[in-house]
C-alpha cells in the first residue's frame, strides 16, 4: 500500500492562531481545544487511495508490534461527524524504554482517502479566505452546510456511512449541494481563491511585502498592485 505520509508537530504558535480564529465565537471552545493538544506531542497523517485503504491502514497498525500504546480510536468514516468531516483518528501513547521523559504524552495519527482530505483540504483554505473557523465548525450556517453536504455526497461515491443530518436519497442531496453552491457562488469564489494562490506562490522580491490583487471573475482577469 502506498500512503502520503505528512508529519505535522504541534507548536504554540500554530494553536495561538488556530485559537484566535474562533476566539470570537466561543473562549470555553478555544480553552478545550487548547487543553487537549497540549498532551500531543505530535502528529503524522497518511492520505491512501480509498476508503477501503483506510480500512486496510487501520487492521495493520492494530496488528503491527508497535511499543506505542493504543489510547483511542476515533473513526468517523463509519461515524462521521455532522461537519462531514470523515477519517480515521488513532491516538497512542508514547512509550519508550531508552528515552522516557515523553513517556504517556500523545501521538495521534490522522488516516484518511483521498476525497476525505480533499474535502478538509477544501474546508481550511475557504475558512482561511473567508475568515471563518469553518474546519471548528464555526461560521456562517450556508458555508456549514454546504460542506456537510459535500462530505454526505464523498460518502456516497465511497459507499461509506452517511453524513448525519443529509438527505438519504442521492438526487435530493445534489439537489440541495447545487441550491447553496448557486447561492455561495461556490465555482466563482474557488477561482478567485485559485487565482489569489497562483500569485503567492509565484516568484516574489525580498523587498515585496504587500500586493493588491484585483480578481474580475466576469472577465477572468486579474491583475496584482505592488504596495
Amino acid at each position: 500500500m502506498i500512503a502520503k505520509v505528512f508529519v505535522n508537530i504541534e507548536r504554540v504558535d500554530f494553536l495561538g492562531v488556530e485559537a484566535r480564529q474562533i476566539h470570537a465565537y466561543n473562549q470555553q471552545y478555544i480553552d478545550t481545544i487548547l487543553i487537549l493538544k497540549t498532551f500531543l506531542i505530535g502528529g503524522c497523517r497518511a492520505i491512501v487511495s480509498s476508503a477501503h485503504g483506510v480500512s486496510s491502514l487501520c487492521e495493520s497498525y492494530a496488528e503491527s508490534d508497535l511499543k506505542h500504546i493504543p489510547q483511542q480510536t476515533d473513526n468517523y468514516i463509519d461515524n462521521p461527524k455532522e461537519s462531514g468531516y470523515r477519517g480515521v483518528h488513532l491516538i497512542y501513547r508514547y512509550h519508550s524504554d531508552r528515552r522516557q521523559d515523553y513517556n504517556s504524552l500523545k501521538i495521534e495519527m490522522q488516516l484518511r482517502s483521498q476525497f476525505q482530505h480533499a474535502w478538509a483540504t477544501a474546508v481550511e483554505t475557504v475558512g482561511a479566505f473567508v475568515k471563518q473557523a469553518l474546519k471548528s465548525s464555526l461560521g456562517e450556517q450556508e458555508w456549514l452546510r454546504f460542506f456537510a453536504l459535500m462530505g454526505g455526497a464523498l460518502a456516497f461515491k465511497e459507499n461509506t456511512a452517511p453524513v448525519p443530518g443529509t438527505p438519504n436519497a442521492y438526487p435530493d442531496l445534489v439537489k440541495e449541494i447545487k441550491e447553496y453552491a448557486r447561492s455561495l457562488e461556490v465555482s466563482t469564489r474557488l477561482r478567485a481563491f485559485a487565482a489569489s494562490l497562483q500569485y503567492y506562490e509565484g516568484a516574489q522580491s525580498k523587498k515585496d511585502h504587500y500586493y493588491l490583487i484585483e480578481l474580475n471573475n466576469a472577465q477572468r482577469t486579474r491583475e496584482r498592485h505592488r504596495l
